[in-house]
């Protein structure tokens, strides 16, 4: 991988832990922000399988995290693993973020829901950084301190 590769991969890692950072941050303020927590972990997973499209010198615009999914299985089968999880995350792109009802409970999500997200968020970012190059992963959080 040439070094302007390797960058841009590692600015997509470096996002998508950011991401991963913001909604922990968010989800233990007083209150907690969990709509905006949940978005931080679909975008985490969203920009970790980015960086992993990268290296296969691919890209999808998409917020569709289970058609990444889908084309990353092309070059990684072991992705299809993380089908589930990409299903739960893709709605969470978009839902919350903007006040399409008039009730204010749609605004944010259950504790639980928020949870869910955030495992589900770990446990891509932990399989897709472990399917990364080592020289792309070497700042990075290993995924066995998560």
């Amino acid at each position: 991988m040439d070094e302007q590769t390797l960058r841009f991969v590692q600015s997509w890692v470096y996002k998508a832990s950011e991401d991963l950072d913001a909604a922990e941050v968010l989800s233990q303020c007083s209150p907690p922000l969990l709509s905006s927590a949940t978005y931080h972990c679909q975008q985490c997973a969203e920009k970790i399988m980015k960086a992993l499209l990268a290296v296969h010198g691919q890209a999808l615009r998409t917020h569709d995290l289970t058609a990444l999914v889908v084309e990353l299985s092309t070059y990684e089968p072991q992705i299809l693993t993380l089908r589930e999880e990409a299903i739960r995350l893709s709605p969470f792109a978009t839902r919350f973020r903007y006040p399409d009802d008039l009730s204010f409970d749609a605004l944010q999500p259950e504790l639980e829901i928020f949870e869910r997200a955030m495992n589900d968020a770990r446990t891509i970012y932990r399989l897709v950084l472990n399917l990364l190059p080592s020289a792309v992963t070497a700042n990075f959080i290993n995924s066995n301190e998560l």
